[in-house]
């Protein structure tokens, strides 16, 4: 096996905060250890005060170390086994996922959009997972069952955290369960919005779909329908409407943070279903006692199931490094799952094609 030696990145999240993405990329071709040398670059993250860090921490010798070690326990030939590993950052998810195709990257972290742009070009071999929320087990599950389970037990744990009273953040999740994907949600402070949503007859219902964008929208990551999540698509989907785009309305909607739905004028938030349950119980307690008028903050809508960031690689690498890779990976985020990398994202594990329940199929379908 032999690559062209070139550091690609991986474009920065939209995560809600984006995913951790990276390339593998192999030694120069001019070399007769061309496969031996890989290189990894990760995207740069929405927080850019974490770049420093996550890269410092993957640069780690001894992380990278065991990186090697985990890739090479399932190499059996020593000839075969991979030399070098080393870490670096870039941007541009596309020019990433167009290196993986032409061979001059190994392997990348990409998020679902690339995988599924890329399909016919790239090898998936994992999807990273996050922690299941309760009554989400169910990858296609919808509208009313999720509305009547896992909203509820959101709204439940925001109704404790407003009164004071006694909350675990991880009441909302399955024990011991992930998904290799997860829910975009609207969050709402605004009483106006919620009736101009639930006033929604569904069939091309303009008047209530204006009503409700002009309580004024945070999105926190892209407003764009082909972005990493997607406003757009759930409001058009809610509404019955053909055609619809934020930025026909700029003085009703702007980018933002769950804080700034506090700002006069914006009754609307749509981010990830648990950002603030992630923070944890005493940041969350903190976030809501400092925005005292974001007490009465509920979930009003989930998306459709999103796939999680995955594992992609070049289709002629051989059947030995692909599985190399990937078991090399799922091994290291089990000793190091406190890491900024993996933390920064909430990946928890992953998973590959023959784990139980994968949405890898649902990809490339």
């Amino acid at each position: 096996m032999k690559y062209k030696k070139r550091i690609l990145g991986v474009a920065a999240i939209a995560s809600v905060l984006a995913p951790v993405m990276g390339v593998i990329s192999c030694g120069s071709s001019d070399s007769t250890d061309s496969s031996k040398d890989l290189k990894i670059s990760l995207g740069i993250p929405t927080k850019k005060d974490n770049a420093d860090k996550i890269l410092s921490e993957m640069n780690d010798p001894a992380f990278t170390k065991e990186v090697l070690d985990n890739i090479n326990s399932n190499i059996k030939n020593d000839e075969d086994k991979v030399k070098s590993i080393s870490f670096t950052m870039n941007t541009d998810n596309d020019g990433v996922a167009r290196s993986v195709k032409l061979g001059n990257a190994t392997m990348a972290f990409l998020p679902s959009a690339e995988l599924r742009k890329f399909k016919n070009d790239i090898d998936i071999i994992a999807l990273a997972s996050r922690n299941a929320m309760k009554g989400d087990n169910d990858s296609t599950a919808s509208g009313d069952s999720l509305e009547t389970t896992t909203m509820k037990f959101i709204n439940d744990y925001l109704t404790e955290l407003g009164s004071s009273a006694t909350s675990d953040p991880d009441s909302i999740y399955e024990t011991d369960k992930s998904n290799d994907y997860y829910r975009a949600a609207i969050y709402f402070d605004d009483p106006a919005a919620k009736q101009a949503w639930d006033d929604s007859t569904g069939n091309n219902d303009t008047a209530n779909l204006d009503k409700f964008v002009k309580t004024g929208m945070i999105t926190h990551g892209s407003t764009s329908e082909s972005g990493y999540l997607t406003p757009e698509r759930m409001i058009k989907k809610h509404f019955g409407v053909d055609s619809f785009h934020l930025s026909s309305y700029p003085q009703n909607v702007k980018k933002g943070h769950m804080a700034n739905l506090a700002d006069d004028g914006y009754g609307v938030y749509f981010s990830y279903a648990g950002e603030l349950i992630q923070k944890g119980l005493e940041n969350s307690k903190k976030f809501l006692t400092d925005n005292e008028s974001l007490k009465n903050m509920r979930v009003l809508a989930l998306s459709d199931s999103i796939i999680n960031d995955g594992m992609a690689v070049n289709k002629d690498l051989s059947d030995e490094l692909k599985n190399a890779i990937l078991m090399g990976f799922k091994k290291t985020i089990t000793t190091n799952n406190n890491r900024a990398p993996f933390t920064v994202y909430y990946h928890k594990s992953y998973k590959g094609k023959n784990d139980d329940n994968s949405n890898i199929a649902k990809l490339t379908e």
